[in-house]
């Protein structure tokens, strides 16, 4: 039998207003990481299982950007940071690595990459964290 698969739903709230502007279905286990932009138009996403980070727009909800960030099942993502003008994400990990991905649309989505760079979580997490 089929194991039937679980919908995780995140709720965006207008905290000012105290409404609710949309939902999301962001992945199919639990959240590891979330991180707005310093504009709040975007927001990423890691899931637990550490291979997958999306970056969605605010308000719509529209799914902008997928990112794999490898197959290994043991990854857990410390952090998520946009950088101050919102067209960099990085990603640190429990594996000592730090993910940059330039958030910018292109003919052939397969052509986006990451620099990966080893031991330097703490420091690249100090420079994008600092708006």
């Amino acid at each position: 039998m089929e194991r039937a698969r679980m919908k995780l739903l995140m709720n965006i709230f207008d905290a000012t207003n105290l409404t609710a502007l949309l939902t999301i279905h962001a992945h199919d286990s639990q959240l590891a990481a979330i991180r707005f932009s310093a504009d709040a138009k975007k927001l990423a996403t890691a899931s637990t299982k550490g291979t997958v980070i999306r970056v969605f727009a605010i308000p719509t909800g529209e799914r902008l950007f997928e990112f794999t960030r490898g197959l290994k099942r043991c990854v857990a993502i410390h952090s998520l940071a946009f950088s101050k003008d919102s067209l960099y994400l990085c990603s640190t990990s429990n594996t000592e690595t730090v993910h940059v991905y330039k958030l910018e649309k292109s003919d052939n989505q397969s052509q986006q990459r990451c620099v990966r760079f080893g031991g330097w979580d703490i420091q690249f997490t100090f420079i994008f964290s600092v708006f």
